[in-house]
């Protein structure tokens, strides 16, 4: 495996918002890591947590992830696999206890039919989709794509929709979250609407500094 760090976080987005896990970032431009070596990390520091999550770098991309999910599904741990869901491997879904497709700013670019009704078709109880939201036009492909799959396709999905938040300036478009909230109120869809705990803190401590200045 190719990491770039492993670490812990409080899971701010999806079914599992609010859990801890440990979590294994893939990375493309470092070093290659041993199953063992990873294993070893895992026990000697995060000897508490049996959660994990694989996300990073594209994971599926990892020639050997479908031997590495083996190794720690038979090692008991629970694990959820984070994917852009535009290529299918049918052994690492099927060993994963949850799989995240995560779609960053939904357009024919960044969503393939084919392979989400797929997933979704085999591995619907246990997946969930996390769609990054910018503007409008990211709403409506999600929303589409939504409908089609639901209620012409005849598959179920469990989707949440995040507002895109720029991290190099720490800043959050209300607007966005203003109109999606509206959507998902005029549609009654049941689709989670969510804002994860570090833009909370972040836009918080911006308002807190601005109020100080004043």
């Amino acid at each position: 495996m190719i990491i770039s760090q492993i670490t812990k976080q409080i899971e701010s987005t999806g079914i599992l918002v609010g859990l801890p896990c440990a979590v294994i970032f893939c990375g493309n431009d470092n070093k290659e890591v041993s199953h063992d070596e990873i294993l070893k990390v895992l026990q000697d520091k995060f000897n508490n947590f049996y959660r994990l999550k694989i996300t990073g770098e594209e994971p599926l991309q990892q020639t050997d992830i479908a031997q590495f999910c083996s190794v720690i599904s038979k090692e008991g741990y629970y694990f959820n696999i984070e994917t852009n869901g535009l290529s299918f491997n049918n052994e690492v879904f099927r060993l994963a206890d949850q799989i995240t497709i995560v779609i960053q700013k939904p357009s024919q670019e960044t969503i393939n039919n084919d392979v989400l009704e797929k997933i979704l078709a085999k591995y619907d109880y246990k997946t969930q989709i996390i769609a990054i939201i910018k503007d409008k036009e990211n709403l409506k492909t999600i929303i589409d794509t939504y409908e089609r799959i639901k209620f012409k396709k005849r598959i179920s999905l469990d989707l949440s929709l995040v507002p895109h938040w720029e991290e190099k300036n720490k800043t959050l478009d209300k607007t966005i979250i203003k109109k999606m909230e509206e959507t998902l109120l005029s549609k009654r869809l049941d689709i989670r609407l969510m804002i994860p705990q570090d833009m909370f803190v972040w836009v918080n401590k911006k308002q807190n500094n601005e109020q100080t200045q004043v």
